[in-house]
């Protein structure tokens, strides 16, 4: 009687090695694909933001444009990949002292090069010139048409003032799904997946 014997065939061990790289192959794909996933979501959810940021404040200071004056109120231009726009606002809407006087006026200037994919905003008032660094970052493109005249014409560059106004700012733009301030490494990856949105916002007090 042949005595019995334990262990694996060769065929056995091969069986058992083919499938733990199958298995293995099986979770770094799943983990893969949910890295991407996970990365892609969170991609959106910066740009988003970004979009909300400047709607939120390139929103507020276009609504306080007062219908009333006759100042130059609005200046837009723009040459090759720079655009800039300026407004003159009433100091009151900066919420400071009730006993500043109602004919005070702020400047508030926004500036984007599409070289450094930055958007400034200085704020000026009383003297005083406020530099945050940028309000904006990784705007890869950005185009922004002004609703003018009754028949609602597109301009891309001009200057107004009260009665002649426009109406609204239609605004195109690419924006990064990272914040460039934090992860330098991923700003040229970031430019790689950019995502596309427009606003349209009103101009003038509501």
């Amino acid at each position: 009687m042949r005595p019995g014997h334990s262990g694996f065939t060769l065929v056995e061990l091969l069986v058992a090695v083919t499938l733990t790289t199958l298995l293995c192959l099986l979770v770094a794909d799943v983990t893969a694909r949910s890295v991407a996933t996970v990365s892609t979501a969170c991609g959106k959810m910066t740009a988003t933001e970004k979009l909300d940021r400047l709607h939120q404040q390139l929103g507020s200071d276009l609504a306080a444009v007062p219908w009333t004056t006759d100042r130059v109120l609005l200046q837009a231009s723009e040459a090759g990949e720079k655009w800039r726009l300026t407004l003159q606002l009433p100091a009151r809407n900066l919420g400071w002292d009730e006993g500043a006087s109602a004919s005070s006026w702020r400047t508030v200037t926004y500036e984007w090069e599409g070289a450094t994919g930055n958007i400034n905003r200085h704020d000026s008032a009383f003297g005083a010139v406020v530099e945050p660094g940028p309000f904006l970052t990784g705007v890869q493109e950005l185009e922004i048409r002004w609703l003018t005249g009754a028949g609602g014409m597109d301009e891309g560059v001009g200057v107004w003032q009260e009665p002649g106004l426009p109406s609204a700012a239609r605004i195109r733009m690419k924006v990064s799904g990272v914040w460039e301030e934090r992860v330098n490494n991923e700003i040229q990856a970031a430019h790689e997946k950019g995502r596309d949105f427009s606003l349209l916002l009103p101009v003038g007090e509501g």
